[in-house]
């Protein structure tokens, strides 16, 4: 293997690993605004409620811009697994 093919693997298996935190950390973000939307809703705090689950859908929609570059197939069904679950969370609300 030559050493500019090497480095350009290198880099595009690095940037495949951020990637994927990136959008683990999305995921990890929109439970947690489905649980602060779930919080506000039971007291009435109609803004914050609002607030919490429209970021929550952001943060879906972030995923679902963002995983259509993953390489890894068995990664992309864990991921589509994860917003399948955030999106039934979101539903919920």
């Amino acid at each position: 293997m030559e050493p500019e093919s090497f480095e350009f693997e290198s880099i595009r298996a690095q940037n495949q690993e951020m990637l994927v935190d990136f959008i683990r950390v999305k995921l990890r973000m929109g439970r947690t605004f489905v649980q602060s939307a779930t919080l506000a809703k039971a007291p009435g705090h109609v803004d914050h409620y609002a607030l919490s689950k429209a970021n929550a859908v952001k943060a879906a929609e972030s995923v679902r811009h963002f995983m259509k570059r993953i390489a890894d197939e068995e990664i992309c069904a864990e991921i589509v697994s994860k917003l399948e679950e955030l999106d039934r969370l979101i539903g919920a609300l």
